[in-house]
C-alpha cells in the first residue's frame, strides 16, 4: 500500500483544505479557520493512493492510513485558505511535531473532483474505534443520544415531581 508522500513544507499562496472534524463549521476548533472561506461540502473517497479510515480519538476524529478492505469514505468541508490560515492548522495539527501529516488528495465536491490538502494522523497503528459512515457531524450526533434521552427522562421526572408540589 502506497501513501501520498506529507507535504508539510510551509504554503506559500492559497490553497484548498479538507476539514472533517473538529475544524468543521460549528465544532470548536473552527475558530482556527480565520478567514478561509468554504467551498463545498465533499467527500473523500478512497482511492489507489490515498486509503483511510476515520477513527475517534475521543473529543476529535483523525484520518488513518489503512488498507483497501478496511477504507471508508470520509465526509467534510472544502476550504479555500490563506498561508495564514494554513500555519495556523499546520500548528493546531502538530506538522512539526510529527502529530499529523499533511497530504493532497482528491476529494469530491457535487459537481467535480479537485486536490485539497487533509490531515492524516501520522501514526496509523491505533485501536481508536472506527467513526462509522465517516461522518463526524452524524457520529457526534449518535454519541449524544442516549446521554440526550437520559437527560430528558429526568427532566420529566423533575418536572413532574415539582408540579405536585
Amino acid at each position: 500500500m502506497t501513501h501520498p508522500t506529507p507535504i508539510n513544507e510551509p504554503i506559500t499562496g492559497d490553497s484548498l483544505v479538507f476539514v472533517y472534524g473538529s475544524l468543521r463549521s460549528g465544532l470548536g476548533n473552527h475558530r482556527c479557520m480565520g478567514d478561509a472561506t468554504l467551498i463545498s461540502t465533499a467527500i473523500l473517497s478512497p482511492e489507489p493512493g490515498q486509503e483511510f479510515r476515520m477513527v475517534s480519538l475521543g473529543t476529535f476524529p483523525a484520518l488513518i492510513d489503512t488498507d483497501s478492505e478496511t477504507a471508508a469514505p470520509a465526509t467534510g468541508e472544502v476550504y479555500g485558505a490563506s498561508p495564514e490560515v494554513m500555519a495556523n492548522l499546520d500548528s493546531l495539527e502538530g506538522i512539526a511535531h510529527g502529530l499529523y501529516e499533511r497530504r493532497r488528495c482528491m476529494v469530491t465536491l457535487e459537481d467535480r473532483h479537485l486536490f485539497a490538502y487533509v490531515y492524516i494522523l501520522a501514526d496509523s497503528d491505533t485501536a481508536a474505534p472506527s467513526v462509522e459512515g465517516g461522518d463526524w457531524l452524524k457520529y457526534l450526533a449518535e454519541q449524544r443520544k442516549p446521554a440526550t434521552r437520559w437527560l430528558r427522562a429526568r427532566w420529566e421526572d423533575d418536572l413532574a415531581r415539582w408540579s405536585a408540589l
